[in-house]
């Protein structure tokens, strides 16, 4: 039920839902549900969905690869604040190594301090993930 109103009209719904999973954590969530939640117009349905990603997807999801790619758009390119910090700590829980250079390259493009403080412990993290 809850993972169905991830698809619901109403974006308070939606972002009810995608936090919902979030708690729960539960890794029985469609890799596809999240990436379509990952584009949602809503602000909030955004970055409850990235939330989302980093509680349900572990590192070996098959899906981890796409999930990165929307997340580090999201993480250089969203208008929220919000949502480029939840990209950020998403990246940091499923990523990989492999995943550091996009840590590095949104260095040289964010200004907001707090948000280069995570982007700071993330590569420190995924360098302990080898």
């Amino acid at each position: 039920r809850v993972i169905s109103a991830v698809g619901d009209g109403s974006p308070k719904a939606r972002a009810m839902a995608l936090a919902g999973l979030a708690a729960r954590g539960t890794n029985k969530v469609s890799a596809d549900a999240l990436l379509g939640a990952l584009g949602d117009t809503d602000t909030t349905v955004r970055r409850r969905a990235v939330e989302a990603v980093a509680s349900c997807v572990s590192r070996e999801n098959l899906a981890v690869a796409r999930l990165v790619e929307k997340l580090d758009r999201l993480m250089v390119h969203d208008k929220n604040a919000g949502v480029r910090l939840s990209a950020v700590r998403a990246i940091a829980a499923i990523g990989a190594p492999a995943d550091i250079p996009l840590f590095e390259k949104a260095l040289t493009h964010e200004l907001n301090q707090d948000i280069r403080r995570e982007i700071e412990a993330g590569i420190k993290k995924l360098r302990s993930a080898r």
